[in-house]
């Protein structure tokens, strides 16, 4: 975990990793035996930083569904998979309309084909797990695994590789290539609405599904064509109920609704993606958390930032 609230003498602060690392031995070593959990209120503990680079963290034996721990399987196996590709990939094809089961990320380790014992559970075990020796076939993902990518994974927005998609003239990187939701906006003056992927969470639809919401009544939103609507929400399983708290990417450019908020009107079926999986809400559990605890103390201003926390700040070590 990145995170730690400190709860001792009637004092409850948040306290950031990397900021803990920098306190004193006798500041740690006091504070330690209170530290817990911000979710389950497990007792936590420190861990500094490695020897080979990893950094400074809390761990701690969670309660059973926990959302700090929850969180930590499907995240740090995202952010393998995007750590493999950032590393070995600088083209990465995306078929938008691509099953999972048939994404090929590169340098994936792959089963060793002659293992009669499998590690059990259709799973190969360390032991039994190699990188393949054939030559790599260019990475190519399905619209759900990129969605995970952006949702899960800050590297990946900020990666140097180039995007390919089919239908686009250019190659862009993923900083320049996908916007989140909150950028959704028409641009004055003369100057036009570019291209782009926007994403981000979904908070509800009109009564016929017609308008996807991305936030409050003056957010921007999200406009399925009725051509398309039966299909899209078909492929994707989308109903009125779990479409609250989906992800989704949408390709397009910014105009006007008809109620004169920013939207994006998608006329394509291979235009929008969903995600269902729902990441755990660790922001909102989190957020729990920081209202209880009161005004910050003068001793920790980092809680303010511990407020705004979101999945950006989960890294592959903190789930141990």
């Amino acid at each position: 975990m990145d995170i730690a609230i400190y709860c001792h003498a009637g004092r409850k602060e948040g306290i950031v990793a990397n900021v803990f690392d920098g306190y004193p031995k006798e500041r740690r070593n006091s504070m330690n035996p209170h530290l817990q959990c911000p979710a389950c209120r497990a007792p936590a503990h420190f861990r500094r930083k490695s020897r080979d680079g990893k950094d400074p963290c809390f761990f701690a034996r969670h309660e059973s569904g926990c959302v700090m721990a929850s969180s930590s399987q499907h995240i740090a196996a995202v952010i393998r998979e995007v750590e493999q590709i950032v590393k070995d990939t600088s083209v990465l094809a995306v078929d938008l309309s691509l099953p999972d089961r048939d994404s090929r990320p590169a340098g994936i380790p792959t089963r060793i084909v002659d293992d009669p014992e499998g590690g059990g559970e259709g799973r190969a075990s360390r032991r039994h797990t190699k990188k393949s020796t054939k030559p790599k076939k260019p990475s190519r993902v399905g619209g759900k695994r990129l969605l995970r990518y952006l949702v899960c994974s800050a590297d990946f927005r900020q990666a140097n590789i180039k995007i390919r998609i089919p239908g686009m003239r250019n190659e862009f990187t993923p900083l320049r290539l996908f916007c989140p939701f909150s950028d959704i906006a028409v641009p004055t003056g003369d100057t036009k609405p570019r291209w782009h992927g926007f994403w981000g969470q979904l908070s509800g639809s009109d009564a016929g599904m017609e308008c996807l919401n991305t936030g409050d009544r003056e957010a921007a939103c999200i406009i399925v064509d009725k051509e398309i609507r039966d299909a899209v929400y078909g492929q994707w399983k989308i109903t009125r109920r779990n479409i609250i708290g989906a992800y989704c990417l949408v390709f397009g450019k910014p105009e006007l609704s008809e109620g004169g908020n920013p939207c994006v009107k998608v006329y394509s079926e291979d235009r929008i993606v969903f995600w269902l999986g729902k990441a755990p809400d660790v922001e909102g559990r989190l957020n729990e958390v920081y209202t209880s605890a009161g005004t910050p103390s003068a001793l920790d201003p980092e809680l303010r930032t511990l407020q705004a926390y979101s999945l950006d700040v989960l890294r592959k070590d903190d789930w141990t």
